[in-house]
């Protein structure tokens, strides 16, 4: 009996990612329909400015749907960076090999979760020194209306959602602060204060 279920299992298995692959490359070389950089410059008092993105990097992320900008409010300030596509899966990258690549160091990866009491998000959280200057980032990804810190858990979720045929748009959603002379607790909670107020927003202009 368990082997007559192991083989059922390993079938539908093939089955899905049959579905999956054909989905994938008739997907590929579709246009996104949701251009992300209509995404607002105002967000709850804190006004943006675009930073660069080179065409090297666009080539590399496989989109235009991208951008990277610099929010501010009084003395706070956070970059945010969000790349986008409605079809092609491999956009949202894990950043760490970009940053590795760019000479940046990794001083601690972990996994978190924190709320506000109203909306509770799961990220990973990045220590990163260049130097003598420090960043603390979080980033996660979104397939559809779901949010998941894990790389491998959003390529499910995408195939999942394709599937049943629900929207499985994805997204690499990135914050990140630099520690100045206020101090690393200064920074995070600036960055989470931001993330919070951003969240509602991005899931309306990335569905």
């Amino acid at each position: 009996m368990k082997s007559i279920k192991f083989t059922i299992l390993l079938i539908l298995m093939a089955a899905m990612a049959a579905l999956s692959w054909h989905q994938y490359l008739r997907e590929y070389h579709q246009k996104d329909k949701v251009d992300i950089h209509m995404f607002p410059m105002e967000v709850d008092g804190w006004t943006a400015e675009n930073l660069t993105i080179t065409d090297e990097e666009y080539e590399i992320l496989e989109t235009r749907n991208a951008w990277a900008r610099l929010y501010r409010k009084d003395e706070k300030q956070v970059m945010l960076y969000i790349v986008y596509s409605e079809h092609n899966r491999k956009v949202s990258h894990p950043p760490e090999v970009c940053y590795i690549g760019s000479g940046v160091s990794i001083a601690s990866n972990q996994h978190i979760k924190y709320d506000n009491g109203k909306t509770r998000i799961q990220a990973n959280r990045l220590d990163l020194q260049q130097g003598r200057y420090k960043q603390v980032a979080y980033y996660w990804f979104k397939v559809g209306g779901t949010y998941t810190s894990s790389y491998w858990g959003q390529q499910l979720l995408i195939v999942a959602k394709t599937l049943l045929g629900k929207p499985s748009s994805s997204a690499l959603i990135r914050f990140s602060v630099n520690v100045d002379e206020r101090g690393e607790a200064f920074a995070e909670e600036t960055l989470r204060e931001f993330s919070f107020l951003a969240d509602p927003v991005i899931r309306e202009y990335l569905p």
